[in-house]
């Protein structure tokens, strides 16, 4: 399969370990260049669903808040806007580190977790 560069070209959210980026060369070429259902049971940071841009998908991954991170910004990204804008006004390695610690607590999860819901 040929990848164009493409200048509206959308690139994953955020960088995953254990990502596909550094291996798309080499799993580009083995993609078919038709196919009807792109299913990826392994997501993480999305770089070979995002390079393929398929037009069907069913996407998966065993971090269940990834896949609710995924779902934020699909379903809700008015509200992710400006959850961002707000954290962005307190910017500081403190505020970095108190919500971190709130996040090891497990209190965010469950607030991300209701407001990732479908409706």
């Amino acid at each position: 399969m040929k990848i164009e560069n493409r200048k509206n070209k959308i690139n994953p959210v955020l960088k995953w370990v254990g990502g596909k980026r550094q291996l798309l060369d080499r799993i580009i070429p083995l993609v078919p260049e038709k196919f009807n259902n792109y299913i990826e049971p392994f997501f993480g940071g999305g770089a070979l669903f995002f390079s393929l841009e398929p037009s069907t998908a069913i996407i998966n991954d065993f971090n269940t808040e990834l896949i609710n991170t995924y779902q934020v910004i699909k379903n809700k990204p008015q509200e992710l806007i400006l959850e961002l804008e707000e954290h962005q006004k307190f910017h500081s390695k403190n505020h970095f580190y108190e919500i971190r610690n709130l996040d090891r607590q497990k209190t965010l999860i469950k607030l991300a977790m209701s407001k990732g819901r479908r409706e």
